[in-house]
């Protein structure tokens, strides 16, 4: 039997230069559990509306740079809840089966393209530390993406026989009277902006969404 620790291992510097930081009193946890051959996924704390998409205004170096420009939030994390026993050569990994376009993640470290932005493989191999990937957007709106996290092999990612998975709905908001620079944008990435009148109805419809789905 081994145990998947939670180690946060975020950026610490804190001027313009630097990449950008999680706030740990903004973390809102995803705790992934085992349950025999099945995985289990609740909130920690549960969450009532869509976290916010921020733009900095800040230009940051480095592999935080692909943020630059963008609106971004790294505060859904996933964390490990007891304790793992999984099968030798098998791994948990996180997929993305449906983003809304202009929606990107990247790795909380690297801040390489994953679960399908910029073609990344959709399938994304979680060491089982608490980890906070970034989310970024170039447009105003509310994004939604549909991940499902399950027990593969760790060297190819494919479903392990046997094993059932889970899946949850996540959504984010960025203000739509946001004017900020989006730079990198085009229009084929974005999908329709919402009228202003209609940004309440989207934020409880998007609440509504974070729920786990088994």
């Amino acid at each position: 039997m081994r145990t998947l620790s939670c180690v946060i291992a975020c950026a610490v510097s804190a001027n313009v230069s630097a990449q950008p930081l999680v706030d740990p009193a903004d973390m809102l946890h995803l705790l992934v559990s085992q349950n025999g051959t099945s995985l289990e996924l609740e909130f920690e704390t549960p969450v009532t509306e869509p976290p916010e998409l921020v733009f900095t205004g800040q230009t940051y170096s480095g592999p935080g740079s692909v943020l630059n420009g963008r609106a971004f939030n790294a505060q859904y994390g996933w964390l490990a809840s007891g304790f793992f026993n999984l099968p030798f050569g098998s791994a948990v990994f996180v997929e993305a089966d449906r983003v809304d376009p202009g929606l990107q993640f990247h790795d909380a470290f690297s801040f390489a393209p994953i679960l399908g932005t910029s073609g990344s493989d959709p399938a994304w191999l979680w060491s089982g530390q608490m980890t906070h990937n970034w989310v970024s957007a170039s447009r105003p709106g509310v994004y939604e993406a549909d991940l499902t996290v399950y027990v593969g092999e760790a060297s190819t990612g494919a479903p392990l026989a046997g094993w059932t998975g889970t899946s949850v709905t996540l959504a984010w908001a960025l203000d739509l009277a946001f004017t900020g620079p989006f730079a990198d944008a085009s229009p084929r990435e974005v999908g329709p902006v919402p009228a202003p009148g209609s940004v309440a109805a989207l934020l409880v419809g998007a609440a509504v969404v974070l729920r786990r789905r088994r």
